[in-house]
């Protein structure tokens, strides 16, 4: 089917008035303002379209949240940025394009233990998002060392993340039926996800770089890793996810005084109209 010259003139345009209308993003990675076009309808087509991923890792949420921002990107390789710039983009796309508001549904267990009148709640995402911007969080790189080896460790690239997911589909069904095969996915899980955080290894004078090695060549070096060092990584990764919880949670002070704790979504629920 062919398009009159008219229609496309129309999108052209469309797509140049995309272009203006850009949303800046700070970055604390590159530590600068970066520019970033709009959500476009089809996009948000394509995100709502993955609600339907039923695998417990949402990789094809991630994958295709990963191509917009770089589709979206102005003068920037998002390839190189972390996924931690990543979380601050999610929301900045989802304030500026969708609504500066999200709701958060009570579940059953929820209303009858805290007494909640209502099954629901909306909350200023902005606000919580300009809260957590205030506490200039910036997390930085870190080197462990252990006998001989040296290990250095950074937030994970968007450009890892990728590479991750595409090994999670290689190896982890989408339905796990059995004990064994559950503890299959926790051991691959746990492999991947600090194979991750870890950039380079430093063996007396040997040096490799792990960033440009295929990921499956990267977990296997990570297996013959000593658990004394690993531990570090570990807890590298434990303080980046607290260091970002008062973004990624939402705390409901309740009338009682208690405190009743609930998640951003992590998948495309996150952007529903």
């Amino acid at each position: 089917m062919f398009m009159s010259d008219n229609v496309k003139n129309l999108i052209e345009q469309l797509k140049a008035l995309d272009n203006d209308i850009s949303i800046q993003v700070f970055i604390p990675s590159l530590q600068k303002n970066i520019k970033f076009k709009q959500l476009t309808t089809e996009q948000l087509k394509r995100i709502l379209k993955t609600s339907v991923d039923t695998t417990v890792f949402n990789t094809l949420y991630n994958s295709t949240i990963n191509t917009i921002i770089a589709e979206n990107a102005i003068d920037c390789n998002t390839n190189k940025l972390t996924i931690f710039d990543k979380i601050l983009i999610v929301f900045k796309l989802k304030m500026e394009c969708i609504s500066s508001d999200f709701t958060f549904y009570f579940n059953e267990d929820e209303i009858k233990q805290n007494n909640l009148e209502d099954t629901f709640k909306t909350v200023s995402v902005l606000e919580h998002f300009n809260s957590f911007i205030e506490k200039q969080i910036n997390f930085k790189d870190e080197i462990f060392s252990f006998n001989n080896c040296t290990i250095s460790c950074s937030l994970p690239t968007i450009a890892t993340e990728n590479l991750l997911d595409v090994e999670l589909n290689k190896n982890i069904p989408a339905e796990v039926e059995t004990e064994e095969g559950l503890r299959n996915v926790i051991g691959i899980t746990f492999i991947n996800e600090i194979t991750k955080y870890i950039t380079s290894i430093k063996i007396n004078e040997t040096v490799v770089d792990l960033t440009i090695l295929p990921f499956n060549d990267r977990i296997k070096v990570i297996e013959n890793l000593p658990t004394a060092i690993i531990n570090n990584v570990i807890k590298y990764a434990e303080n980046y996810k607290n260091s970002i919880k008062d973004l990624v949670v939402y705390n409901f002070v309740l009338d009682t005084g208690a405190n009743l704790i609930k998640d951003f979504p992590t998948d495309a629920s996150f952007f529903n109209i």
